[in-house]
């Protein structure tokens, strides 16, 4: 995989950017699968290492997707390098990948969010690159992600054509079968929108004005604060309500009675009751 032999020496003409040298040891290492070899470069020059291209009009990843190179086409998608880059044909990795019948490459890209329905400037889509070769694995990988099987291409074909022209019975069974449930998804989601525009419009509810949340009462310990028992088990609430804290207590849950700061409240109420009538009511 010889890089393009015009590229120039970025580095050397505008002092950034990786020399001649350094993009021929990088395709060098990207042809033999060399991880440890192509590591460096992605490290350096990531946004180059997706987008440079060689005297076949390849990126990297194109050319680790055709040859199933699935290390280093990891370690490319792993970098986050452009996923969506054509070559003059516009044909992304994900096509080179299902051209060749890569189902594991093709699995990779997809994961990371290569587009399904990319459509080149022949019309083409992976779907019937995959197809036209009779790649049963590939073809379900990417009916997995849900590729359009409608598509058609500038001589009139779509998918199920080039399968059934190849006789690829299995692969003509599985587009079918797709075709059929995304049919029914289609007409099931135009069903749903003429329902909703046909349906009368709800009044909405009268919302109700915020109610601000009670302010914690700062709650002296040598003032009492109730007279009386059901006053008192009303304070109790507002008090575990309020969630103020008492010592040693933590943040309580005043729907579990067996929580152990409710029972701290009990105690701390129960003292200032016994007070009350000393100092008098507070309210």
């Amino acid at each position: 995989m010889p890089p393009d032999s015009s590229q120039p020496d970025f580095k050397n003409a505008a002092g950034k950017g990786p020399s001649t040298l350094e993009i021929q040891r990088f395709f060098a290492a990207v042809s033999a699968n060399d991880v440890k070899g192509v590591l460096p470069f992605v490290m350096t020059y990531p946004k180059e290492a997706g987008t440079i291209k060689s005297s076949e009009n390849l990126t990297p990843l194109m050319f680790a997707a055709r040859e199933g190179l699935k290390e280093t086409a990891w370690l490319l998608i792993k970098a986050g390098v452009d996923l969506e880059v054509g070559n003059p044909n516009d044909s992304t990795a994900l096509m080179f990948a299902a051209h060749a019948g890569k189902a594991s490459i093709a699995a990779l890209l997809l994961e990371a969010g290569a587009n399904v329905n990319h459509v080149n400037k022949n019309g083409h889509t992976p779907l019937m690159s995959a197809a036209s070769q009779g790649f049963k694995n590939t073809v379900e990988q990417l009916l997995k992600y849900n590729a359009d099987t409608t598509p058609v291409d500038e001589d009139g074909h779509n998918a199920f054509d080039y399968a059934h022209e190849n006789a690829f019975t299995e692969i003509e069974n599985m587009i079918s079968t797709a075709q059929a449930v995304q049919k029914a998804a289609q007409e099931k989601a135009a069903a749903a929108t003429k329902q909703q525009a046909a349906a009368p419009v709800a009044e909405k509810p009268q919302e109700k004005p915020p109610v601000a949340p009670p302010k914690p009462m700062a709650v002296p310990p040598s003032r009492p604060v109730v007279d009386d028992s059901e006053a008192l088990r009303d304070l109790e609430k507002r008090l575990i309500k309020a969630k103020l804290t008492y010592p040693g207590a933590k943040e309580d849950n005043s729907g579990d009675t067996g929580d152990k700061s409710v029972e701290e409240a009990r105690e701390v109420l129960s003292n200032i009751q016994k007070k009350m009538d000393k100092d008098g009511p507070m309210f």
